[in-house]
């Protein structure tokens, strides 16, 4: 992170950063006896390259897993 006067600006993950965060992520859900689902794997992915916002990727999952779809 680097200060830009009052504004503090955030660097963007590298490919290669996001690919390990997303590993961690797979192992920790591998190490609890599960399996990341390809569309939560998608959003963090987005996530770590800044695509998308956590906030709006807990959206994304709860329209796709909780949300009774309409008729």
């Amino acid at each position: 992170m680097q200060r830009a006067g009052k504004l503090l600006v955030m660097n963007r993950p590298t490919p290669q950063e996001v690919g390990e965060a997303v590993a961690v992520v797979n192992a920790a859900v591998a190490l609890a006896g599960g399996e990341v689902h390809p569309i939560a794997r998608d959003l963090i992915e987005a996530m770590g390259r800044g695509e998308i916002s956590g906030d709006r990727a807990a959206q994304a999952i709860i329209a796709e897993f909780v949300e009774a779809p309409s008729a």
